[in-house]
């Protein structure tokens, strides 16, 4: 009997020796269900946690800033076709208004005659407000005799020239020819800006025409147009 218990002696050893120390601890994996409130670091430092009836979860606060994807964006009113516009207070769906073009027009409404070798003589005219403005300008002529020459057309207010173009024609009765030119004139002030033509031999039968010399159709053969850009 006495051997029997001197041979427990090493078992009882061990296994006090993985006995786990009357104050120990453990990691959060090894615990389960629910911790009473009591055993948690309640609290608003950055070591503790926050409780369901802290203040901080209820009360306002601007988020950071962020970005967010087009698909993420919703609008409960609007339709179809509008889109995002600032009224002065706020962000709403609105529809966008129908575009407006500015322009101007002007056509020679009688026959000029050139009569005057390389004479500039007044076309159409238009005035144009402050701004930026796409100009076009397109020349009818016509000579009822011989003799070659060389026409011109310009675009200008008289100080400044902003396009000009020419053609020649030969000795060829009756003679015929439409030119055309384009220019952007950018304008500060309300000015008046003219079709102009010339010939390099004057004549009282070479013609800025009104209406064209054959099929007529209206007194729009020598026009001058413009259309504001800016």
């Amino acid at each position: 009997m006495p051997d029997r218990d001197l041979r427990t002696v090493p078992r009882i050893a061990r296994e006090l020796a993985n006995k786990a120390a009357r104050r120990h601890t453990h990691d959060a994996s090894d615990i389960t269900g629910k911790l009473g409130v009591a055993l948690l670091p309640v609290g608003t430092t950055n070591t503790t946690v926050c409780a369901g009836d802290d203040a901080r979860l209820s009360d306002s606060r601007r988020p950071d800033a962020h970005t967010h994807g087009i698909t993420e964006l919703t609008q409960s009113g609007a339709t179809s076709g509008q889109v995002i516009a600032w009224n002065g207070s706020a962000w709403t769906a609105t529809t966008p208004a129908a575009g407006t073009i500015t322009n101007a027009t002007a056509a020679l409404a009688s026959d000029v005659a050139l009569s005057v070798s390389n004479q500039w003589y007044d076309g159409p005219g238009i005035s144009l407000a402050a701004g930026t403005w796409l100009v076009l300008a397109h020349a009818t002529y016509n000579k009822a005799t011989t003799t070659a020459a060389t026409r011109f057309l310009r675009i200008t207010n008289k100080t400044n020239h902003y396009a000009s173009t020419s053609e020649y024609h030969p000795s060829v009765n009756p003679n015929s020819a439409n030119l055309f030119v384009a220019a952007t004139v950018v304008v500060a002030m309300t000015t008046t800006i003219y079709l102009q033509a010339a010939t390099s031999v004057g004549s009282s039968a070479e013609l800025l025409k009104a209406a064209t010399a054959t099929n007529g159709s209206g007194n729009n053969a020598t026009q001058l147009n413009a259309i504001k850009l800016a």
